[in-house]
């Protein structure tokens, strides 16, 4: 609560927040993405704020260095649903993009990516 909490004031201040919403960290591959309801909460609270998916994807690919692949989603339309239903609608957009970013890197499909490093 006190997270949450801290979290609405940054959006007030109109600052960015990232939010880990299974509440504790799993492994990458656990399915199904079980959330808790805080990101829900807040989008109840900031409605003005857009909610923006992130995914993010490790491996170990075709070499000894490890790679991070990240997926940012368009905004998720939070307007009219319960707490309830938004976690449910916020897991199944994460579940849909964490499933294709994980395809896109086992399938060797590049062109949607920037390199950074």
């Amino acid at each position: 609560v006190q997270s949450l909490r801290y979290a609405q004031k940054l959006l007030y201040e109109e600052k960015s927040v990232a939010l880990f919403p299974q509440g504790a960290e799993v492994h990458l591959e656990a399915r199904p993405l079980q959330f808790q309801k805080g990101a829900a909460f807040l989008a109840g609270k900031s409605p003005r704020i857009p909610v923006i998916p992130v995914t993010i994807y490790y491996t170990f690919r075709h070499m000894i260095k490890g790679e991070v692949w990240i997926s940012i989603g368009g905004p998720i339309e939070t307007e009219g649903k319960n707490n309830e239903i938004l976690t449910q609608h916020f897991e199944e957009i994460m579940t849909a993009q964490l499933n294709s970013l994980k395809q896109d890197v086992v399938t060797n499909h590049y062109e949607k990516y920037i390199n950074i490093l």
